[in-house]
């Protein structure tokens, strides 16, 4: 058996065997790479959702939100709206041998298409918790997010001061419905991992340790 290594830091090999994982390849990665790919997405911008549609294809209306943002729909009966969420600061990403999970800071700007023009009626801020699951695509370590728990703020509002329940609910409707299936959708592309063209990798297995991740796999021609 050749075991080939390729480490961005120091990463022992030895949870691989401690769960009886006796593979040709394992690759480790470090909880510094996930947060330094965190920070080149959020230098360039990579982290903002503009969302006007449903997860059914729908457009997003106003119509849809009138038991939890009433006052939205008193004001802007019927119309389309759009949200624009932009994360804040690079996600926090923490790993332990339990799993992997994050901390994201995000602001939600809640707008509406009003004769022509685009108006911002609210802003709300959200701290969310989130846990992730890691999946090897082929040769492409992909992933998805499940929330935890948030807390959220309004930042600001044109359509009156609301409730902290409403808030609350519209932050929750907003996360589990829009937000996270759209990080979702980019998550599950995958990132490639460095295999050899030529290999076919197969068996793989993802162990967690502390502050980092380990792909252990075998391959074949």
């Amino acid at each position: 058996m050749v075991m080939m290594v390729v480490k961005f830091q120091d990463l022992h090999l030895l949870p691989c065997f401690e769960r009886g994982l006796k593979k040709m390849v394992a690759i480790s990665l470090q909880g510094e790479v996930f947060d330094s790919a965190t920070l080149v997405y959020f230098n360039a911008q990579r982290m903002h959702f503009i969302i006007d549609v449903t997860k059914n294809g729908s457009s997003l209306s106003t119509s849809d939100w009138k038991n939890i943002l009433p006052e939205l729909y008193k004001q802007y009966p019927n119309v389309k709206m759009m949200l624009n969420m932009s994360v804040t600061s690079p996600p926090y990403v923490s790993i332990t041998k339990n799993g992997i999970g994050a901390t994201i800071h995000l602001e939600i700007s809640i707008n509406v298409q009003h004769f022509g023009a685009v108006l911002s009626a609210a802003s709300i801020s959200s701290a969310l918790n989130v846990a992730g699951l890691l999946e090897i695509e082929e040769k492409s370590l992909s992933g998805s997010l499940r929330l935890i728990d948030f807390n959220a703020t309004m930042s600001w509002s044109k359509i009156g001061e609301l409730q902290a329940s409403y808030i609350q609910d519209v932050t929750s409707t907003i996360l589990e419905s829009l937000f996270l299936p759209s990080v979702n959708t980019r998550l599950k592309r995958g990132f490639p991992l460095p295999f050899l063209h030529s290999c076919t990798i197969k068996n793989t297995e993802i162990v967690y340790v502390e502050n980092g991740v380990m792909v252990c796999t075998d391959i074949a021609s």
